[in-house]
C-alpha cells in the first residue's frame, strides 16, 4: 500500500470485506473540535469518494 496525500484520510478493510474511510475536516465543530466524516461501503474507492462528498457537504453548511 502506497502513502496517501495530505488530506485522504484514513481507509482500512473491515472483517466483512466492506471499507471504511475516515476524513478530519480543517473546520472545527460546535464542539470546538474538527469535525470527522465516517462512511461505509463495498469497495476502497467508494468509501473514499462518499466520505470526500460528505466532508464537502458538511464544510459548505
Amino acid at each position: 500500500m502506497a502513502k496517501r496525500k495530505d488530506g485522504d484520510g484514513s481507509v482500512r478493510q473491515l472483517q466483512d470485506g466492506s471499507w471504511e474511510c475516515l476524513m478530519q475536516s480543517k473546520y472545527v465543530n460546535e464542539n470546538g473540535r474538527p469535525k470527522r466524516i465516517k462512511r461505509k461501503a463495498a469497495t476502497e474507492q467508494e468509501a473514499i469518494k462518499e466520505c470526500r462528498l460528505a466532508l464537502k457537504a458538511w464544510e459548505k453548511e
